[in-house]
């Protein structure tokens, strides 16, 4: 159990998750309790022992908002992917992984390509945050003769 809250307090350090503290804190605590008890429904199961969850986060480096709408590739140590997503409006996503190492790479119009490596552990969430850089827009130059 202390395991689980290190790793919800850990979560809510590096990424900022503040908003979704309480139901991350009842999928990895709540939920499975209740479904040992007999209780059946939706729910968020830990992740397998021969892998872990993989918590993404894409956010602009320029103000530190979440980006929407950003395409998220996760690619195996031999450059094939082995899941993909798109994020919502919170700018996060979550996969369930093989332990091993993995590079992300995230894209959104407007801005620069981000990546970053991450080591997925069994049985453990991970988070990783991806900075994206905006374009720099303005006036254009006449082309010179």
């Amino acid at each position: 159990m202390s395991k689980i809250i290190y790793t919800i307090n850990y979560l809510v350090r590096a990424l900022g998750l503040f908003g979704i503290t309480a139901s991350l804190a009842f999928a990895l605590v709540a939920a499975p309790a209740a479904e040992a008890a007999g209780a059946s429904g939706s729910g968020t199961l830990p992740a397998p022992s021969t892998g872990g969850e993989l918590v993404i986060a894409a956010f602009n480096r320029a103000n530190g908002m979440p980006i929407a709408g950003a395409s998220v590739v996760v690619l195996n140590p031999a450059g094939a992917v082995v899941a993909s997503g798109t994020t919502p409006a919170t700018g996060r996503l979550t996969f369930t992984l093989a332990t091993g190492d993995y590079k992300v790479i995230a894209k959104a119009p407007g801005y620069t390509i981000g990546g970053e490596a991450v080591k997925v552990i069994a049985g453990q969430i991970v988070g990783l945050k991806v900075g994206l850089s905006p374009l720099l827009t303005g006036p254009t130059r006449p082309a010179s003769n």
